[in-house]
């Protein structure tokens, strides 16, 4: 019996096993010819004992598969979040609740994304809330800081005229926020969007970064950055907003 039969099915099953086991000992009880100095409840508890191993297979695949029987606690509606509209940037999925974890994909504002059954929100090292999602990819979104506002709301669920769900908009990939680097002497990676900030590392000519959005900052000096999160979280130049990029798309 599988575990995706009927509860119908397995009460009928259970009902009939019942009746079989007592129609049985009933039909041996009449059948048996016994003489004088008869037990009677000897022999009851004998015909029941076999009766029971004949029987008890059958009873106890259909008691397993009744315990088995899924129950839904938590419906796909239940765990579908979508990013706040104020989180015009979106939101960066990593491998691990932490900002320093590799970047395994994004999600812009208003898109969804599926948490986890049985979530919990997770402190990270930089006092954010983190929570585990299994959709659009798997892995680890920020939520915040408690007692500020939460970058999820519950999704909304819109439909049309005719009663049939509205289709969300299409999540971003990875792709959409990948960047190669074109500048032949690579770019160093800043603590912040300003050529006198502290350099955290680097990323080579022709190497692959992710970008955490893509807003632009306009430096002190006219140049243009934008916030990595892979290799590293930081800011990389873009160039001279006239004067072409650093960065490539992808192939």
């Amino acid at each position: 019996m599988t575990n995706d039969q009927p509860q119908s099915d397995i009460l009928s099953a259970k009902t009939a096993n019942r009746g079989l086991l007592n129609a049985w000992v009933k039909r041996r009880l009449y059948k048996m010819k016994v003489g004088k100095g008869w037990n009677r409840s000897a022999v009851s508890l004998g015909l029941l004992s076999l009766a029971a191993s004949i029987f008890a297979p059958a009873m106890a695949a259909a008691n397993t598969a009744d315990a088995q029987t899924p129950t839904v606690a938590q419906t796909q509606r239940d765990l579908c979040r979508q990013v706040f509209r104020e989180r015009l940037e979106g939101l960066v999925i990593y491998q691990e609740p932490s900002p320093y974890s590799f970047a395994v994909g994004g999600v812009g504002v208003n898109q969804q994304v599926t948490l986890v059954p049985d979530f919990v929100n997770l402190v990270g090292p930089d006092g954010q809330n983190w929570i585990q999602i299994s959709a659009p990819v798997p892995g680890y979104i920020s939520n915040g800081y408690t007692g500020g506002q939460s970058n999820l709301v519950y999704c909304s669920f819109a439909t049309t005229t005719d009663g049939v769900p509205v289709a969300p908009a299409p999540v971003p990939t990875p792709g959409d926020l990948c960047r190669v680097v074109i500048q032949p002497k690579g770019l160093a990676v800043r603590q912040s969007p300003d050529p006198a900030s502290a350099v955290v590392g680097g990323v080579g000519y022709n190497e692959t970064l992710l970008l955490e959005s893509e807003a632009t900052f306009p430096g002190p000096d006219g140049r243009l950055w934008v916030p990595i999160v892979s290799p590293i979280s930081g800011y990389v130049s873009s160039g001279y907003g006239s004067a072409g990029s650093n960065l490539g798309g992808c192939s």
